[in-house]
């Protein structure tokens, strides 16, 4: 537990650190998306350019570019660390870890920025396709929300929960209208998230993706949500892995239907 001293010498200027990010990612994103491999990654997820204002997507450029950037602006090495080892010295390399990623900010309610889930801009192969932020003062994966902060800035109220699996996934479905959707911070969700959720609503859809972890997800889930008393339902997407594919191929009719009959 932080002492108010604590949050005012400590905590504090690590929100202040990971807001500067977001915003110089944002800017990154806007100078790169004139090049090939970024602009075409992000026409083929079919993010609009009001969804990625919305949720505050940015970018990752090279790592010594922003590592520069950083110490410019006055923050040590001791801050970028505690944040969730943005870079690794390596005797006298810089490594940083969100390099070349699609930045994915997990913010709060009122706008402050915790952290960041950075996605690859390729389909090459990869085993860390998506990567967090480490838990730290700032950051605790547990209690995380994604598309919390812009569920609530574009509803009045909150009359049930889209449960999916992934950032892109939630992208896709508020641009499909569905802007109740949310997921967890990069784990499986915990009942922390839940609780959470349940401050605004207790009715909640399950629409995992449509394969093996997907279905022992589902399963772990509900188990949760019985312990905590809450309203459930199962929307299980036919002929598509997840929301996003969806969305992007043009098939929302197979969620309506899903959360339709399920």
């Amino acid at each position: 537990m932080y002492t108010k001293a604590d949050i005012l010498h400590y905590v504090t200027p690590l929100y202040a650190l990971n807001r500067e990010l977001m915003e110089y990612f944002q800017l990154q994103l806007i100078m790169e998306d004139a090049y090939g491999e970024l602009d075409a990654y992000v026409k083929k997820r079919g993010f609009s350019k009001e969804m990625l204002e919305l949720f505050r997507v940015g970018y990752c450029p090279d790592g010594q570019i922003m590592y520069d950037f950083a110490l410019s602006r006055g923050w040590t090495d001791e801050s970028l660390q505690e944040i969730g080892f943005w870079f690794i010295l390596d005797s006298k390399d810089v490594i940083v870890k969100f390099e070349n990623r699609l930045m994915f900010p997990f913010s709060e309610v009122d706008g402050t920025v915790h952290g960041f889930s950075g996605r690859v801009t390729h389909d090459e192969k990869v085993s860390d396709k998506y990567i967090n932020t480490n838990n730290c003062a700032v950051y605790n994966k547990s209690m995380l929300v994604y598309g919390l902060r812009e569920a609530i800035l574009c509803n009045p109220t909150i009359s049930r929960w889209i449960l999916v699996e992934g950032n892109a996934d939630v992208l896709s479905m508020f641009q499909a209208g569905y802007t109740t959707t949310v997921a967890g911070a990069g784990t499986a969700l915990t009942d922390k998230h839940l609780l959470r959720l349940s401050q605004y609503c207790n009715n909640f859809v399950l629409m995992f993706d449509n394969d093996d972890a997907g279905k022992k997800a589902t399963a772990r889930t509900i188990q949760m949500m019985k312990d905590l008393h809450l309203s459930w339902k199962i929307a299980i997407l036919q002929d598509v892995k997840d929301a996003d594919q969806a969305v992007r191929e043009g098939k929302t009719h197979l969620i309506e239907q899903a959360l339709t009959t399920g």
